[in-house]
């Protein structure tokens, strides 16, 4: 038996095995390319890799035949400032009959003892395993909603009177008074400037610089997503939202979905939400998936609320190509390396910057 990484030559082989093991629907085996965007075509590869010909996809292969699989998307990450590997992941799977052997998989996969690692999306089998490994798990990703209009929200997905939800405040709350303007093109300097200099050193996670925001969504081929990015009156960066708009019902219905929320302080996060709220139009609802509760402090300034009880989230689906009822939370991780672990006292959701667009989550279904 061998574990490697998988070759590009040998791609067709790799979605084969997810489509006999995993789900011969699966969005990677009708849509290859998603896959190898993420093993293959990013600019962490090549410095993980040792050629041209390897992504970063982990197999365990016995008689020619793949038996398990593992996606290792290596990043940069985030330490208060300082940069240091990180990694995501994606897709794990190990033939039942081999399933004893998913350790030497995971191990192999961590040699390289990436000092941050963040997987979202994790099946419960997952989850159990990464616990009893000693990682951070959590069983529902934090997300906050927010609509302009909850009589039409409450019909579309029959939310009775008596629910949470409505307390859904409907109107907007911008209380912010200061001068500051908008701009939708991301200069790299003064974006990596304003990162390292403003949010870097408060948070932990992918860093969040140039490079990644260059590969995960402004080159990103199978969304349009959009950039807001405020600015202070004399043109300073202050912070920037990411987001796309999802068409749900046949196109009846339009959603915004925030993947990134990222500011210098309170006012400038009010003012770039409230942009968002009033600019963009006709939008069902808004959300945000994050693992910072800090950082959706402006967004609840402006009537986001957070999802946090069990009834809230019956109702409101997070899978909406199709309408998905079965899966209503996202589960997840996140890891330090021992020697990190040692000079950080404890992990808490308020130093984590994490969303969805951290790992594959938010694709095409």
């Amino acid at each position: 038996m061998q574990i490697r990484l998988l070759k590009i030559s040998e791609f067709d082989k790799l979605i084969d095995a997810i489509r006999k093991s995993w789900n011969p629907n699966h969005v990677y085996c009708r849509n290859p390319e998603l896959l190898k965007y993420m093993v293959y075509n990013t600019p962490y590869r090549k410095d993980f890799c040792g050629n041209d010909e390897e992504t970063t996809y982990f197999v365990m292969i016995n008689k020619n035949k793949i038996i398990g699989y593992s996606g290792f998307i290596p990043l940069e990450g985030n330490l208060f400032g300082k940069t240091v590997a990180a990694s995501t992941g994606t897709i794990l799977k190990v033939d039942s009959n081999y399933k004893f052997s998913g350790l030497d998989l995971l191990q192999a996969e961590f040699n390289s003892d990436p000092c941050i690692h963040v997987g979202i999306g994790i099946n419960s089998r997952v989850k159990r395993l990464y616990k009893a490994l000693g990682w951070y798990t959590f069983d529902d990703f934090p997300r906050w909603i927010w609509t302009k209009n909850f009589d039409k929200l409450k019909k579309v997905f029959e939310i009775p009177e008596c629910s949470y939800l409505n307390c859904l405040k409907n109107e907007l709350k911008n209380n912010a008074f200061i001068d500051c303007k908008f701009d939708y093109f991301l200069e790299e300097n003064k974006w990596n400037n304003f990162y390292n200099e403003e949010f870097a050193p408060k948070t932990i996670g992918v860093k969040r610089d140039y490079k990644f925001l260059k590969w995960r969504y402004i080159d990103y081929p199978f969304f349009d997503y959009k950039l807001l990015i405020i600015k202070n009156s004399s043109g300073k960066y202050k912070g920037l939202a990411v987001y796309r708009i999802e068409n749900i019902l046949n196109g009846k219905y339009r959603l915004g979905r925030i993947l990134e929320f990222i500011y210098e302080d309170i006012d400038y996060g009010v003012k770039l939400a409230a942009e968002l709220q009033t600019s963009v139009k006709d939008i069902l609802f808004w959300d945000f998936y994050c693992l910072s509760s800090i950082t959706a402090l402006a967004l609840e300034r402006c009537g986001f609320i957070r999802l946090d009880s069990d009834e809230s989230k019956k109702y409101i689906p997070t899978r909406f190509q199709p309408i998905d009822y079965e899966i209503m939370n996202i589960k997840g991780t996140v890891r330090l390396n021992n020697s990190t672990k040692k000079s950080i006292n404890l992990v808490t959701d308020q130093q984590w910057y994490v969303t969805k667009g951290d790992a594959d989550q938010d694709r095409p279904n």
